[in-house]
């Protein structure tokens, strides 16, 4: 459980209970694995997940869509870019150990890969519109 700020919504992020810590958020089972994990739940919610309409809008955004392309290009990556790893390194190399060898231009998408993740965490830990719209479909 962590604490996720003022966003949050009792009943809807995290119990509405008065005994339950304001704005204290319950940490998702799938947060993380060790080893390869195949959960066939996990997989059907993360279809149903990106059919939702803040993700379609936001997956199929042109701005989206150009600074991806721009990222493929620039880190080598395709199919399975990984953006998480990605910002993470990149994080790394350049803010942490000052690396001059950090492509600028991969620099310069720091502020989109930033956001980009943390639109990808909030909605596959269930916050935001693309999962109140999914509970209103499951429940």
């Amino acid at each position: 459980m962590f604490e996720a700020g003022e966003e949050t919504q009792a009943g809807i992020d995290y119990p509405q209970n008065p005994k339950w810590p304001k704005g204290f958020v319950p940490i998702a089972v799938h947060t993380g694995t060790i080893g390869p994990l195949n959960c066939q739940r996990e997989d059907e919610l993360a279809q149903l997940l990106v059919k939702t309409p803040e993700i379609q809008n936001f997956l199929n955004n042109q701005t989206y869509k150009e600074n991806m392309e721009k990222v493929e290009n620039l880190t080598g990556w395709k199919k399975d870019l990984d953006l998480p790893t990605v910002m993470d390194t990149l994080n790394i190399e350049h803010n942490v150990y000052n690396l001059s060898n950090v492509d600028p231009e991969l620099v310069k998408m720091l502020p989109f890969l930033n956001q980009t993740v943390d639109n990808l965490i909030r909605w596959t830990n269930g916050w935001g519109k693309a999962h109140k719209f999914l509970k209103k479909r499951l429940f």
